[in-house]
């Protein structure tokens, strides 16, 4: 309580210099560019385990995403403001099947961002952009699926899943759209922004591994087989002489990049009175 007059002045004096807050929430489209993943022929972050029908590459890419933002945003002149938004970012899952073995990638994301702001308002019309820098953090998923009918196999199913996090990163995003208002208080708009994430993991995990729908679980008990660390060195085989070590892979950047468009409503929260002229 005794920092309360303080945040009171800093209101009083935030609200005294403002010409318009306000809050918006919207959701968009991306198409993703994938500039900071290496090819698919010399990815090396592929999962290194003991059974052999699980030695495949993770090689798979986000090409597309939805996401949902809430923004709070802050006009302390008429054309230049900033805006602070929270965002939630889902990649579609991407999937691959070549008859015995198939492959997904999943993932999901939260993103928070600091945006400049510069606008043009001409009547209802405000024709703005953003320019500012971005943080992510979030997790992905590498799960397999071995299936077969083969009698040569002493199984007919076995499933993996592998988790990737602790890649939280920085990056940068801009974007240019156009609002509308509807009346004092309620705003449309349309953006189309472009957005320059990487996120690469520091650690993958093992969290599902069964055969013919049974646990096997109990036989990864050890951190060479159920555990990564993404690094500057690689050392795995199919087996280690010291097996509570994790696996060490090289680190790999996955692309979250690319560009889209946002669609999303704003609600006026106060905005300054224009002095009127006197005769």
């Amino acid at each position: 309580m005794k920092h309360l007059p303080l945040l009171v002045l800093i209101l009083i004096c935030h609200f005294s210099s403002a010409q318009e807050i306000y809050g918006s929430i919207s959701g968009g489209y991306q198409r993703m560019i994938q500039e900071s993943q290496p090819p698919t022929r010399v990815v090396n972050s592929y999962h290194q385990i003991s059974d052999s029908w699980f030695y495949r590459r993770a090689n798979l890419l986000f090409s597309q995403a939805i996401r949902t933002d809430v923004n709070f945003g802050h006009y302390f002149t008429k054309s230049v403001g900033y805006e602070l938004s929270g965002s939630y970012f889902k990649p579609f899952d991407e999937t691959t099947d070549d008859g015995y073995l198939n492959r997904q990638l999943t993932g999901q994301f939260y993103q928070v961002s600091f945006k400049i702001l510069l606008r043009k308002q001409i009547n209802k019309f405000d024709l703005y952009a953003k320019m500012g820098v971005n943080y992510v953090t979030g997790k992905m998923y590498f799960d397999q699926l071995f299936y077969t009918q083969d009698e040569t196999y002493s199984i007919n199913e076995a499933r993996m899943i592998y988790e990737y996090n602790d890649g939280a990163q920085w990056g940068f995003n801009g974007a240019m759209g156009v609002r509308y208002a509807l009346n004092d208080r309620l705003s449309i708009y349309g953006e189309f922004y472009s957005l320059f994430q990487p996120f690469t993991p520091a650690r993958g995990q093992m969290t599902h591994h069964t055969y013919d729908d049974e646990n096997a679980m109990q036989y990864s008990e050890d951190p060479y087989y159920s555990e990564i660390h993404f690094g500057d060195s690689q050392d795995n085989w199919y087996t280690s002489d010291d097996t509570s070590k994790p696996q060490k892979m090289y680190k790999r950047s996955h692309s979250l990049s690319g560009i889209g468009v946002n669609i999303g409503l704003t609600i006026n929260i106060w905005s300054k009175k224009e002095d009127s002229e006197n005769d």
